[in-house]
């Protein structure tokens, strides 16, 4: 009798085999280091920021630069992007919060700030929008949230509608829930907070889950779960009903 063929080395499927080799699409166009990457709602549009001082948007398929956000005057720490992606928040260490024409680049307000602006969201619907303080030349960590008329934006008031207080660390991140029924906020103080967006009032803190500071939040994407990461080399999951 024949001696029976040795058996294959390699499994019978290989998917990386069929695929082909993965190939990441570099973007490359920044001249400073990276702060911040947002993707719109869609999933067509990349949103970044650096310590350049100018934001810029990029496609996601094929990572071309599709335009630049000039203005500001320092580093560019955070931005947003609305829901249908008309347009952007942006927030930077010359202590201004803008807001752009997404498609025009067009600086359409500009809200000044007493310390570099650390985070910044609008609200579902594009009424309100917060700003996160950060606590450094005398400041406290502060959120503030605003009232937001786009139709309406050279007599907007320049002052915000409510000031939040409570963190003792600078805030990381703050982040509008669903249907804008609460604010959460995360900081160096290692708590996660929940606020009330109307009275500012401070609705549940949680403590002890992290024991260092809380590095960033993030929602998922039908806002029903946060996590949090910390410098305990943790991430933790929360439900944002309970």
């Amino acid at each position: 009798h024949e001696a029976a063929p040795p058996l294959a080395s390699t499994p019978l499927f290989a998917p990386w085999a069929a695929m082909g080799k993965i190939r990441p699409i570099m973007i490359k166009g920044h001249e400073r280091a990276l702060t911040m990457i947002k993707y719109n709602r869609d999933g067509d549009l990349i949103f970044s920021c650096s310590k350049d001082h100018v934001p810029s948007v990029w496609y996601s398929e094929n990572g071309e630069r599709i335009g630049t956000y000039h203005g500001h005057c320092g580093t560019v720490w955070c931005l947003d992007v609305n829901w249908d992606s008309t347009k952007l928040l942006s927030g930077s260490a010359d202590n201004c919060c803008k807001l752009w024409e997404v498609q025009s680049g067009e600086c359409l307000h500009t809200w000044k700030h007493t310390a570099p602006v650390r985070c910044v969201g609008f609200a579902m619907g594009d009424k309100r929008f917060l700003t996160v303080l950060d606590n450094i030349m005398g400041n406290v960590p502060t959120i503030y949230v605003w009232e937001l008329e786009l139709n309406n934006l050279a007599n907007h008031p320049d002052c915000p509608l409510l000031t939040i207080l409570g963190h003792t660390g600078k805030i990381g991140r703050a982040l509008w829930g669903p249907l804008n029924e609460a604010i959460y906020s995360v900081s160096d103080d290692s708590t996660l907070r929940m606020w009330d967006p109307d009275s500012g009032e401070e609705k549940h803190v949680m403590e002890g889950v992290h024991t260092k500071k809380i590095t960033d939040l993030q929602l998922s994407y039908d806002k029903t779960l946060l996590c949090t990461s910390c410098t305990d080399q943790f991430v933790r999951l929360f439900e944002t009903k309970t």
